[in-house]
């Protein structure tokens, strides 16, 4: 039994780590790799996997531009996997950005990379790149190099010249420098290159300044490239055991970021029935921080993606959908400090949030906001960015009814989701939130995708007739719903998809 719970454990906490490296990679390719970024460089290692996967999901109509530059073997299989255009360095002078791994990262975002072999090709595009980052899990954060990794700094080296430059490193400081060697065949690893590689440890005196050892180990004749990446990283994510994210930058700030953990709780609390670990989850969200510390990430890490960018959406498509500078009424949920439409003036924004980070947003849940008076309706519901936050399935679809209470006649519902939810998971698709918001009573208007998000613009139906005597849940869902049940279903299969979904009954 003992044996069980601790195998239990570790495939609990690896699931944790998958998530948070999953998480990590997420975040980095939301901030960094923008619809402008037409050349990418894709490195290798085990979190890259997730970052190819995010790059995808932001949609064939964005990367059918680009191109993808693999610094090796599982890079180049994952972008042509993936139906991504494979590019080569020699095509181009400059990359936007290159994401990559690393073996160990220190806390001036020096690097030792190479564990695979290919820190030539890495340096090459890490340096081609305009901006370099690299997503890893917490065991590759250190506060010096070397604490981590023990095995030393992968040196490329010519093979003619490998007996000497060992000699030479031994002079150098380095401790006890081997040449590595393949564990499948007879002899040393060859890298993609056909040279030879050395790891060489270095005493902490040495390898707390990184970038003057990277010198004196490049003038080392017959030495083809150091794993030794000194002030090149602009930004590292790694992924922690916790599920949270941290964000280490190069002007040495550091994010702590709890927002992933937070969403993983707020699910297992809408799907538990075990009211003590009912009470154990909700006892770590409030050591998170709760749902302040969560409003608090996402106003300061997604300000332009919440309240910017998808304001400024539906604001231009309202505007071509009606006469200039029609007067409009509108409930901003989720609104958090209410900023969203503020510099839009023919919009009446009503902003109300469960934890309002400003006085003149109104502290409630959709659920419980009073119904007004049919002449004081909104013309438009924002649910931007909310649904993906509920973590019960069925109220999700709950909400898109529970909307129209609030709607003058034909008024619009504006819904954003993560670009992820329907274009990377297994149970929803845009086909299938067509059908979903369709059935809830509303026809699609516009939909388009950028490349993190995907932004809805529905128009409530004409009501068909409620009955006397129902109550006002039962004559929005008769005058609405047309009653087809959505379950979770799979609809497109794959181990690395995710599992969001929408109910509806």
């Amino acid at each position: 039994m003992a044996a069980a719970n601790t195998a239990a454990s570790a495939a609990k906490n690896l699931s944790l780590i998958e998530s948070a490296k999953r998480a990590a990679a997420y975040a980095a390719v939301d901030t960094h790799v923008r619809a402008e970024h037409k050349l990418i460089g894709i490195g290798s290692g085990s979190t890259v996997p997730y970052v190819v996967e995010r790059i995808i999901a932001q949609g064939a109509e964005v990367n059918r531009d680009r191109w993808f530059v693999p610094t090796g073997f599982q890079s180049k299989n994952l972008i042509i996997e993936g139906g991504l255009r494979l590019g080569d360095i020699d095509m181009f002078s400059t990359l936007d950005v290159t994401l990559d791994g690393a073996d160990e990262v220190d806390t001036a975002l020096n690097l030792i990379k190479g564990g695979g072999a290919c820190q030539l090709r890495e340096k090459v595009l890490a340096e081609a790149a305009k901006t370099f980052v690299v997503v890893a899990d917490f065991r590759k954060r250190s506060k010096v190099l070397g604490q981590t990794w023990e095995q030393g700094i992968p040196i490329e080296v010519a093979p003619f010249a490998a007996t000497q430059v060992l000699r030479k490193l031994s002079e150098l400081g380095s401790t006890k420098p081997v040449l590595r060697m393949a564990k499948a065949k007879a002899g040393p690893v060859v890298t993609d290159n056909n040279n030879f590689c050395i790891d060489a440890p270095f005493p902490e005196t040495l390898m707390r300044d990184p970038a003057n050892l990277f010198v004196e180990i490049k003038k080392i004749t017959g030495v083809v490239e150091v794993g030794l990446f000194p002030h090149i990283c602009k930004a590292a994510y790694f992924g922690n055991e916790d599920g949270s994210i941290a964000i280490l930058k190069d002007d040495g700030s550091v994010q702590e970021n709890h927002i992933a953990r937070y969403h993983t709780l707020e699910k297992q609390i809408a799907r538990t029935t075990d009211e003590a670990e009912r009470a154990a989850l909700l006892a770590e969200q409030r050591a998170l921080g709760g749902l302040s510390a969560y409003q608090d990430q996402s106003i300061t890490g997604a300000a332009v993606i919440r309240g910017g960018e998808s304001a400024k959406w539906s604001a231009k498509v309202l505007k071509e959908l009606l006469q200039p500078d029609t007067p409009l009424r509108l409930l901003d949920v989720g609104a958090i400090a209410g900023t969203a439409y503020a510099k839009y003036k023919w919009i009446t924004p009503t902003y109300i949030d469960l934890n309002p980070r400003a006085e003149h947003v109104h502290q409630s849940d959709f659920f419980d906001w009073p119904v007004p008076p049919a002449a004081e309706r909104y013309d438009v519901v924002g649910l931007s960015l909310v649904l993906n936050f509920v973590g019960d399935l069925a109220k999700r679809g709950e909400m898109l009814l529970h909307a129209h209470q609030y709607l003058r006649p034909q008024g619009y519902v504006y819904l954003v989701l993560p670009l992820a939810c329907v274009a990377n998971s297994r149970y929803l698709t845009h086909a299938h939130l067509q059908a979903i918001v369709e059935s809830a009573g509303y026809e699609v208007v516009r939909n388009e995708d950028s490349a993190r998000l995907t932004r809805w613009l529905l128009r409530q139906r004409k009501p068909k007739r409620a009955k006397a005597g129902d109550t006002p849940i039962e004559t929005i869902r008769r005058k609405y719903y047309d009653g087809t049940v959505y379950k979770k279903r799979e609809l497109v299969p794959g181990a690395q998809r995710n599992n969001f979904c929408i109910l509806l009954s």
